[in-house]
């Protein structure tokens, strides 16, 4: 089943936040201050039919991430879902900085500092660099690996586990042309 939208609510210190999410719409901002994060918060995604009807409902229990957070990759990869879902249209049709608001959309309520979830997607995409011929086949094709594997980890934890299993020529093929340019910029020093 096709869903036509998302609505998202968090839940966080029991300050409700709904936001629906659909092409028209975009996934506009969520914030807390600092303050009012607590350690758990409350996700849930309503699947709604092209009446705006509620088709499926799915609750997550996620952790605000911080900088002492030692388990933050369940968390991560729910921001990368989510930030996905933003707009139906697929991912290859996003530009970078689509891919970047979407994920800082999410980050601001689920992490206690939202650069730190961009320095996870720039740390999670240098693990999936060293995957063996990664760096040499987007060298063939005249591309940066650094903003390739920024794009497939923006995928999911699916196609991250494709790549590393297949290998990136497998899983995408010529069709990593599109991933030019990085979703986060950064400097290595």
């Amino acid at each position: 089943m096709k869903f036509a939208a998302f609505r998202v609510n968090f839940n966080i210190m029991n300050k409700e936040k709904i936001n629906t999410l659909d092409a028209a719409q975009g996934a506009g901002t969520m914030s807390a201050p600092e303050s009012e994060i607590s350690n758990i918060a409350t996700v849930t995604i309503d699947k709604l039919n092209d009446k705006d009807e509620v088709v499926e409902t799915e609750e997550l229990k996620l952790e605000v991430v911080d900088e002492d957070t030692k388990d933050w990759q369940h968390t991560f990869w729910n921001v990368m879902w989510l930030a996905c879902r933003t707009k139906p249209a697929p991912t290859t049709t996003w530009s970078n900085e689509e891919k970047a608001e979407a994920i800082m959309a999410y980050a601001e309520d689920l992490y206690a500092d939202p650069t730190l979830c961009l320095r996870h997607l720039v740390w999670t995409a240098d693990r999936l660099r060293k995957v063996e011929g990664f760096d040499a086949y987007c060298s063939r094709l005249g591309l940066n690996p650094d903003c390739v594997a920024q794009h497939i980890v923006f995928d999911g934890y699916y196609n991250v586990q494709a790549v590393i299993k297949l290998g990136v020529e497998e899983v995408y093929g010529a069709y990593i042309a599109m991933f030019s340019l990085p979703i986060v910029t950064f400097d290595r020093e």
